[in-house]
């Protein structure tokens, strides 16, 4: 069984994670159960079908727990661990190179990184706290006036794209979008784990405290310029030359290979 928290005060990221180690059981002939917690009603992400889950009270018995959430409580989870052998993200994929990435990702072709920036692709998730998303679209705009910025608007975002902008309106994925874009802007989150995933150059800040361990890891590993808000343009002209794009894109590929959640799925079957 797969549990995962979702919902507007979740975001996409959990269900992402979660569901892509649901998608990698569902490979080895073992298929989870998908529960998320926190939404209204059923759906379905890359083939994967999820039920609505009201709260970890309701969890059925299931002999191995995938659970992925940051509102769990501390007696919850030790509940689920009393019942089944309880798997805890993201503490099992809490290295870069075990990032779980959606199906997409797992397979990415290789890419050519244009002799100037032509395309930037801002993404601040699910969601857009405070407004972050326009302020960094706009500083791209500054930062690379040449370029054509794209900003994401994600399903809980109520944040329009500023004139000049263009707008990518609750996108399925950003698998595509990551391919076209020369430059990606975004959280430390899972977003910033496709855009490695990708290949793609990426300027990566901490738009929630949860993200910036992660962020800074990055950085240190070379995979991401990992900045404050007021750092982004700087980092976006230094990533103007296309050796800087070529370089940091490759480490980004090295450091996360999207095989993650393969990787992962094999472990829980050793548990069941």
């Amino acid at each position: 069984m797969v549990i995962a928290d979702s919902g507007d005060h979740a975001g996409l990221g959990h269900v992402s994670r979660a569901g892509a180690v649901a998608a990698a059981l569902d490979r080895i002939e073992l298929h989870p159960r998908c529960l998320a917690l926190g939404a209204e009603a059923p759906f379905e992400r890359d083939g994967v079908a999820w039920e609505p889950l009201r709260s970890l009270d309701d969890v059925p018995v299931a002999p191995v727990v995938v659970l992925d959430s940051y509102f769990a409580t501390a007696e919850e989870v030790a509940r689920l661990g009393d019942a089944a052998s309880l798997v805890l993200m993201p503490e099992q994929a809490r290295r870069l190179e075990d990032a779980c990435l959606r199906p997409q990702y797992w397979e990415v072709p290789a890419r050519e990184h244009r002799d100037r920036v032509e395309r930037v692709l801002v993404s601040t998730g699910g969601g857009d706290p405070g407004g972050a998303g326009a302020r960094l679209a706009l500083a791209a705009a500054e930062a690379l006036p040449d370029a054509r910025v794209a900003l994401v608007r994600g399903p809980y975002s109520d944040h329009a794209a500023p004139p000049g902008i263009e707008a990518i309106v609750e996108p399925d994925s950003l698998h595509s979008e990551f391919l076209r874009a020369d430059v990606a802007v975004c959280g430390a989150g899972q977003t910033m784990f496709e855009a490695c995933a990708s290949g793609t150059p990426t300027v990566a800040l901490a738009l929630a405290e949860d993200q910036r361990e992660q962020g800074e890891e990055a950085a240190e590993l070379g995979a991401v310029r990992f900045v404050a808000e007021e750092g982004v343009p700087h980092a976006l002209r230094e990533l103007a030359s296309a050796g800087a794009r070529r370089e940091l894109g490759a480490r980004a590929r090295e450091v996360v290979d999207g095989q993650g959640a393969l990787r992962l799925a094999r472990r829980i079957a050793e548990l069941v």
